[in-house]
């Protein structure tokens, strides 16, 4: 069997049990059947069914090429993720795989997609940051912050990756001024490993930006953002939440215009976010985030216009 048709079956496995939380292997087999049937019948990988040897050999190459620890449970008889949320990341991660992978079963497909020719910035750095984060060891480089061309020397301990908007960012403790930084990884250069232990932070920093938008963690606390859209832009924001805290308000009556509630930092880049809406959605409350967009309005109004309009 081709070695890329190992990976897509890893991917399947990942896939289903981040829908899934506790398996039977029946399940598992049912799962396989259904996804090999939506293949051409020459490029089905399990013709004669998904074997328990085959799974079993798959269960301890995810463990040792990918971390994803799936157990079985006597109690129960199913099977089960350890590690919920480095799945989740790594099926993320898989996902522009097994769509190259498809791409090479069926290569006449490739000129009717058009994906977005947006590359992601930062990742050259990668390697050495995952070194230092997996060995707990500083690094240091030179940075310079967008529309600033003066360059400074860090040395820093770093802590946690995240991408936004195509860009990979680095939160940091700096030592020197005893705070906590986010880096944009393009802006970094002459990046360097250290071979002193990096600070040990006292609380867990894997859910640093849960309340966050992006990577904004500035002047504004958490609270909640009521929002009211269309019914078209409301379809939208279901199938693609504004954050994970999204939650759709019920209805009082049918005539009501659909409602959502978040809780987060209503920061600077959640405030661009909603401005790109335009009137398909209005602010509710907090009553301070419905002026301010208001006000961006009118200055967008009034740069386009030429015609000044009074600030409320």
């Amino acid at each position: 069997m081709p070695k890329h048709r190992y990976f897509i079956r890893y991917f399947w496995l990942l896939e289903l049990f981040r829908l899934k939380r506790n398996l039977s292997f029946e399940d598992i087999q049912a799962w396989f059947k259904r996804k090999d049937e939506q293949l051409q019948p020459d490029d089905r990988l399990f013709a004669g069914g998904y074997e328990k040897r085959t799974f079993q050999r798959d269960l301890k190459d995810l463990e040792l090429l990918f971390g994803v620890e799936i157990r079985f449970s006597k109690r129960n008889r199913t099977y089960g993720l350890q590690q919920a949320d480095s799945t989740l990341v790594m099926s993320q991660l898989l996902q522009n795989f097994e769509l190259s992978q498809v791409l090479r079963l069926y290569p006449g497909a490739i000129r009717y997609l058009q994906p977005e020719f947006k590359p992601t910035k930062g990742l050259e750095h990668m390697p050495t940051i995952l070194k230092a984060l997996d060995e707990q060891l500083r690094i240091s480089f030179d940075y310079a912050k967008y529309g600033d061309f003066q360059i400074q020397s860090r040395e820093v301990s770093p802590l946690l990756l995240k991408e936004f908007k195509h860009r990979w960012y680095l939160l940091a403790h700096d030592g020197q001024a005893d705070a906590y930084r986010v880096f944009a990884l393009d802006r970094i250069k002459t990046l360097q490993l250290q071979e002193e232990p990096a600070h040990t932070p006292s609380h867990d920093f894997t859910r640093y930006f849960d309340d966050c938008f992006g990577i904004i963690k500035g002047v504004h606390e958490v609270e909640e953002v009521e929002l009211e859209a269309d019914t078209l832009q409301a379809s939208y924001l279901e199938s693609m939440p504004l954050h994970s805290s999204q939650i759709r308000l019920p209805e009082l009556t049918a005539s009501n215009p659909p409602r959502f509630l978040l809780r987060l930092r209503p920061e600077a880049d959640f405030q661009m976010e909603l401005m790109q809406f335009g009137s398909r959605i209005k602010v509710i409350r907090p009553e301070w985030l419905r002026l301010q967009l208001l006000n961006q309005h009118k200055a967008a109004v009034e740069l386009l216009s030429n015609n000044p309009i009074k600030q409320t």
